[in-house]
């Protein structure tokens, strides 16, 4: 199921971080066919090469490693002004409370929080300095409002996130920029099969033991009785909250989780 044409979307220019795989490549396609400009943020060069031949066209990709202040300063210190940035790169380790490394907690936290700070000002101050109107939309996460075992310092970066998309709301605000969290559900991304994947490995089963028992948890805690969200409909949430015409719609949350957070 595609989105629906938001027309105000051709010739706008984008920036979606977490650009190679999963939910970011699938906004970055959407965006795309909508007729945007979007300047792409992949991790590693091989994600950004296919990227580029998946979309030859309208897209500007940039390497970088979000974690490193320093890096990410260098990448986008040209950068033009944007119209909406996707703050949706994310790393998820998955770790007993009591094994938690710094390394891992660090990590973490410098990409699932800082680069969303620090790529936040970078494009605010584009935004403000050209006197326009402008939407930032990070992606967060149930497990930054909700307990799960073992995702203790992924949780944590989520919840602080929810915090800053508040504060970024109430200070960018006066300069028309909305800010906005999406919070999805359980998607069938990377990150979902690397910690089946992990769990797996530590109980010595077969991922499709820990991936059925997720799924069915999953499941229960959803009003629809379904463990996975689509990634269209977090797609199609992403492009409304992108399009400028939702202007006093700021500083909330938009949880696509089919109930989760409810049960």
């Amino acid at each position: 199921m595609e989105p629906g044409d938001v027309k105000n979307l051709v010739g706008k220019c984008v920036l979606v971080t977490g650009a190679g795989r999963g939910l970011g490549r699938a906004i970055v396609n959407e965006f795309h066919r909508q007729g945007a400009k979007i300047y792409a943020v992949p991790k590693t060069k091989e994600k950004l090469d296919s990227l580029i031949d998946e979309l030859p066209t309208n897209i500007i990709p940039i390497c970088v490693d979000l974690s490193s202040w320093k890096e990410t300063e260098t990448a986008l210190e040209n950068l033009e002004r944007v119209d909406c940035l996707v703050n949706n790169a994310a790393i998820m380790e998955s770790q007993d409370f009591l094994e938690i490394t710094e390394e891992m907690f660090d990590l973490q936290m410098n990409v699932n929080t800082k680069a969303v700070l620090h790529v936040s000002q970078i494009v605010a101050r584009k935004m403000i300095a050209e006197g326009k109107p402008g939407s930032i939309v990070n992606i967060t996460s149930v497990l930054g409002k909700k307990i799960f075992p073992t995702l203790g310092a992924y949780g944590t970066s989520k919840a602080a996130l929810d915090m800053l998309t508040k504060v970024m709301a109430v200070e960018l605000g006066p300069h028309k920029i909305t800010v906005n969290n999406i919070t999805p559900g359980m998607l069938p991304t990377d990150l979902v099969k690397k910690f089946i994947n992990k769990k797996a490995a530590l109980a010595n089963v077969p991922a499709k033991v820990i991936e059925e028992g997720l799924e069915a948890f999953m499941a229960t805690k959803s009003v629809r009785k379904e463990a996975y969200i689509e990634m269209a409909e977090i797609v199609r949430t992403v492009l409304f909250l992108a399009s400028g015409e939702n202007v006093h719609l700021t500083g909330t949350d938009v949880s696509v989780d089919g109930g989760f957070l409810l049960m």
